[in-house]
């Protein structure tokens, strides 16, 4: 039974922050779509069924570009990659680097109903809205002087982060990536 559908059954947010547990973890790998890759040096790797590195390709770009993954895997003890189909770095492993190698748009959502709650420390948090082609639209930073919380109704990677889709108080509609500070109930 999908995850998100045990806490929409028994409401009990222990269920759900055990999801995220085994989202975290065990990522769902048939995702695809494009990567998007900052100026800069990429390396591309080839592993093993242990995670050794088995062959590696550089890459220089001397501004941003973007290639095509039609994977999102954890390698063992070396954290999550996309797998390229296209351009130099084709059939190699891209690791995701948030502002370096982001996969666009928002993948593997996981919906809530009744909403989440989302807690705040306090501290300065920045919530982002996107247009339809997953671009930040606006952003809106907000600094909570105790502590707080708000409802979520979703979460999602979206541009290469773990999100929160909050749906009441200063960041409604916004989407707010996750932060030390920031704890999910």
């Amino acid at each position: 039974m999908c995850t998100t559908k045990v806490y929409e059954l028994t409401r009990a947010p222990a269920l759900a922050r055990l999801a995220d547990l085994l989202r975290e973890d065990y990522p769902t790998p048939a995702v695809s779509g494009v990567v998007r890759f900052s100026a800069g040096t990429h390396i591309g790797y080839q592993f093993n069924a242990a995670g050794q590195i088995t062959a590696q390709k550089s890459l220089f770009l001397s501004r941003t570009s973007a290639a095509n993954t039609d994977l999102r895997i954890r390698v063992q003890g070396r954290g999550l990659y996309y797998r390229i189909t296209n351009g130099t770095l084709a059939g190699y492993l891209a690791s995701a680097v948030p502002g370096q190698r982001v996969l666009l748009g928002a993948v593997v959502p996981h919906t809530y109903a009744p909403p989440r709650k989302l807690a705040f420390n306090p501290g300065t948090y920045t919530g982002y809205r996107y247009d339809a082609g997953w671009a930040v639209a606006a952003k809106k930073t907000f600094t909570f002087t105790r502590s707080s919380a708000a409802p979520f109704g979703a979460t999602a990677w979206v541009n290469g982060r773990l999100s929160y889709q909050i749906t009441g108080g200063v960041y409604a509609g916004y989407w707010l990536p996750a932060a030390a500070g920031l704890v999910p109930a």
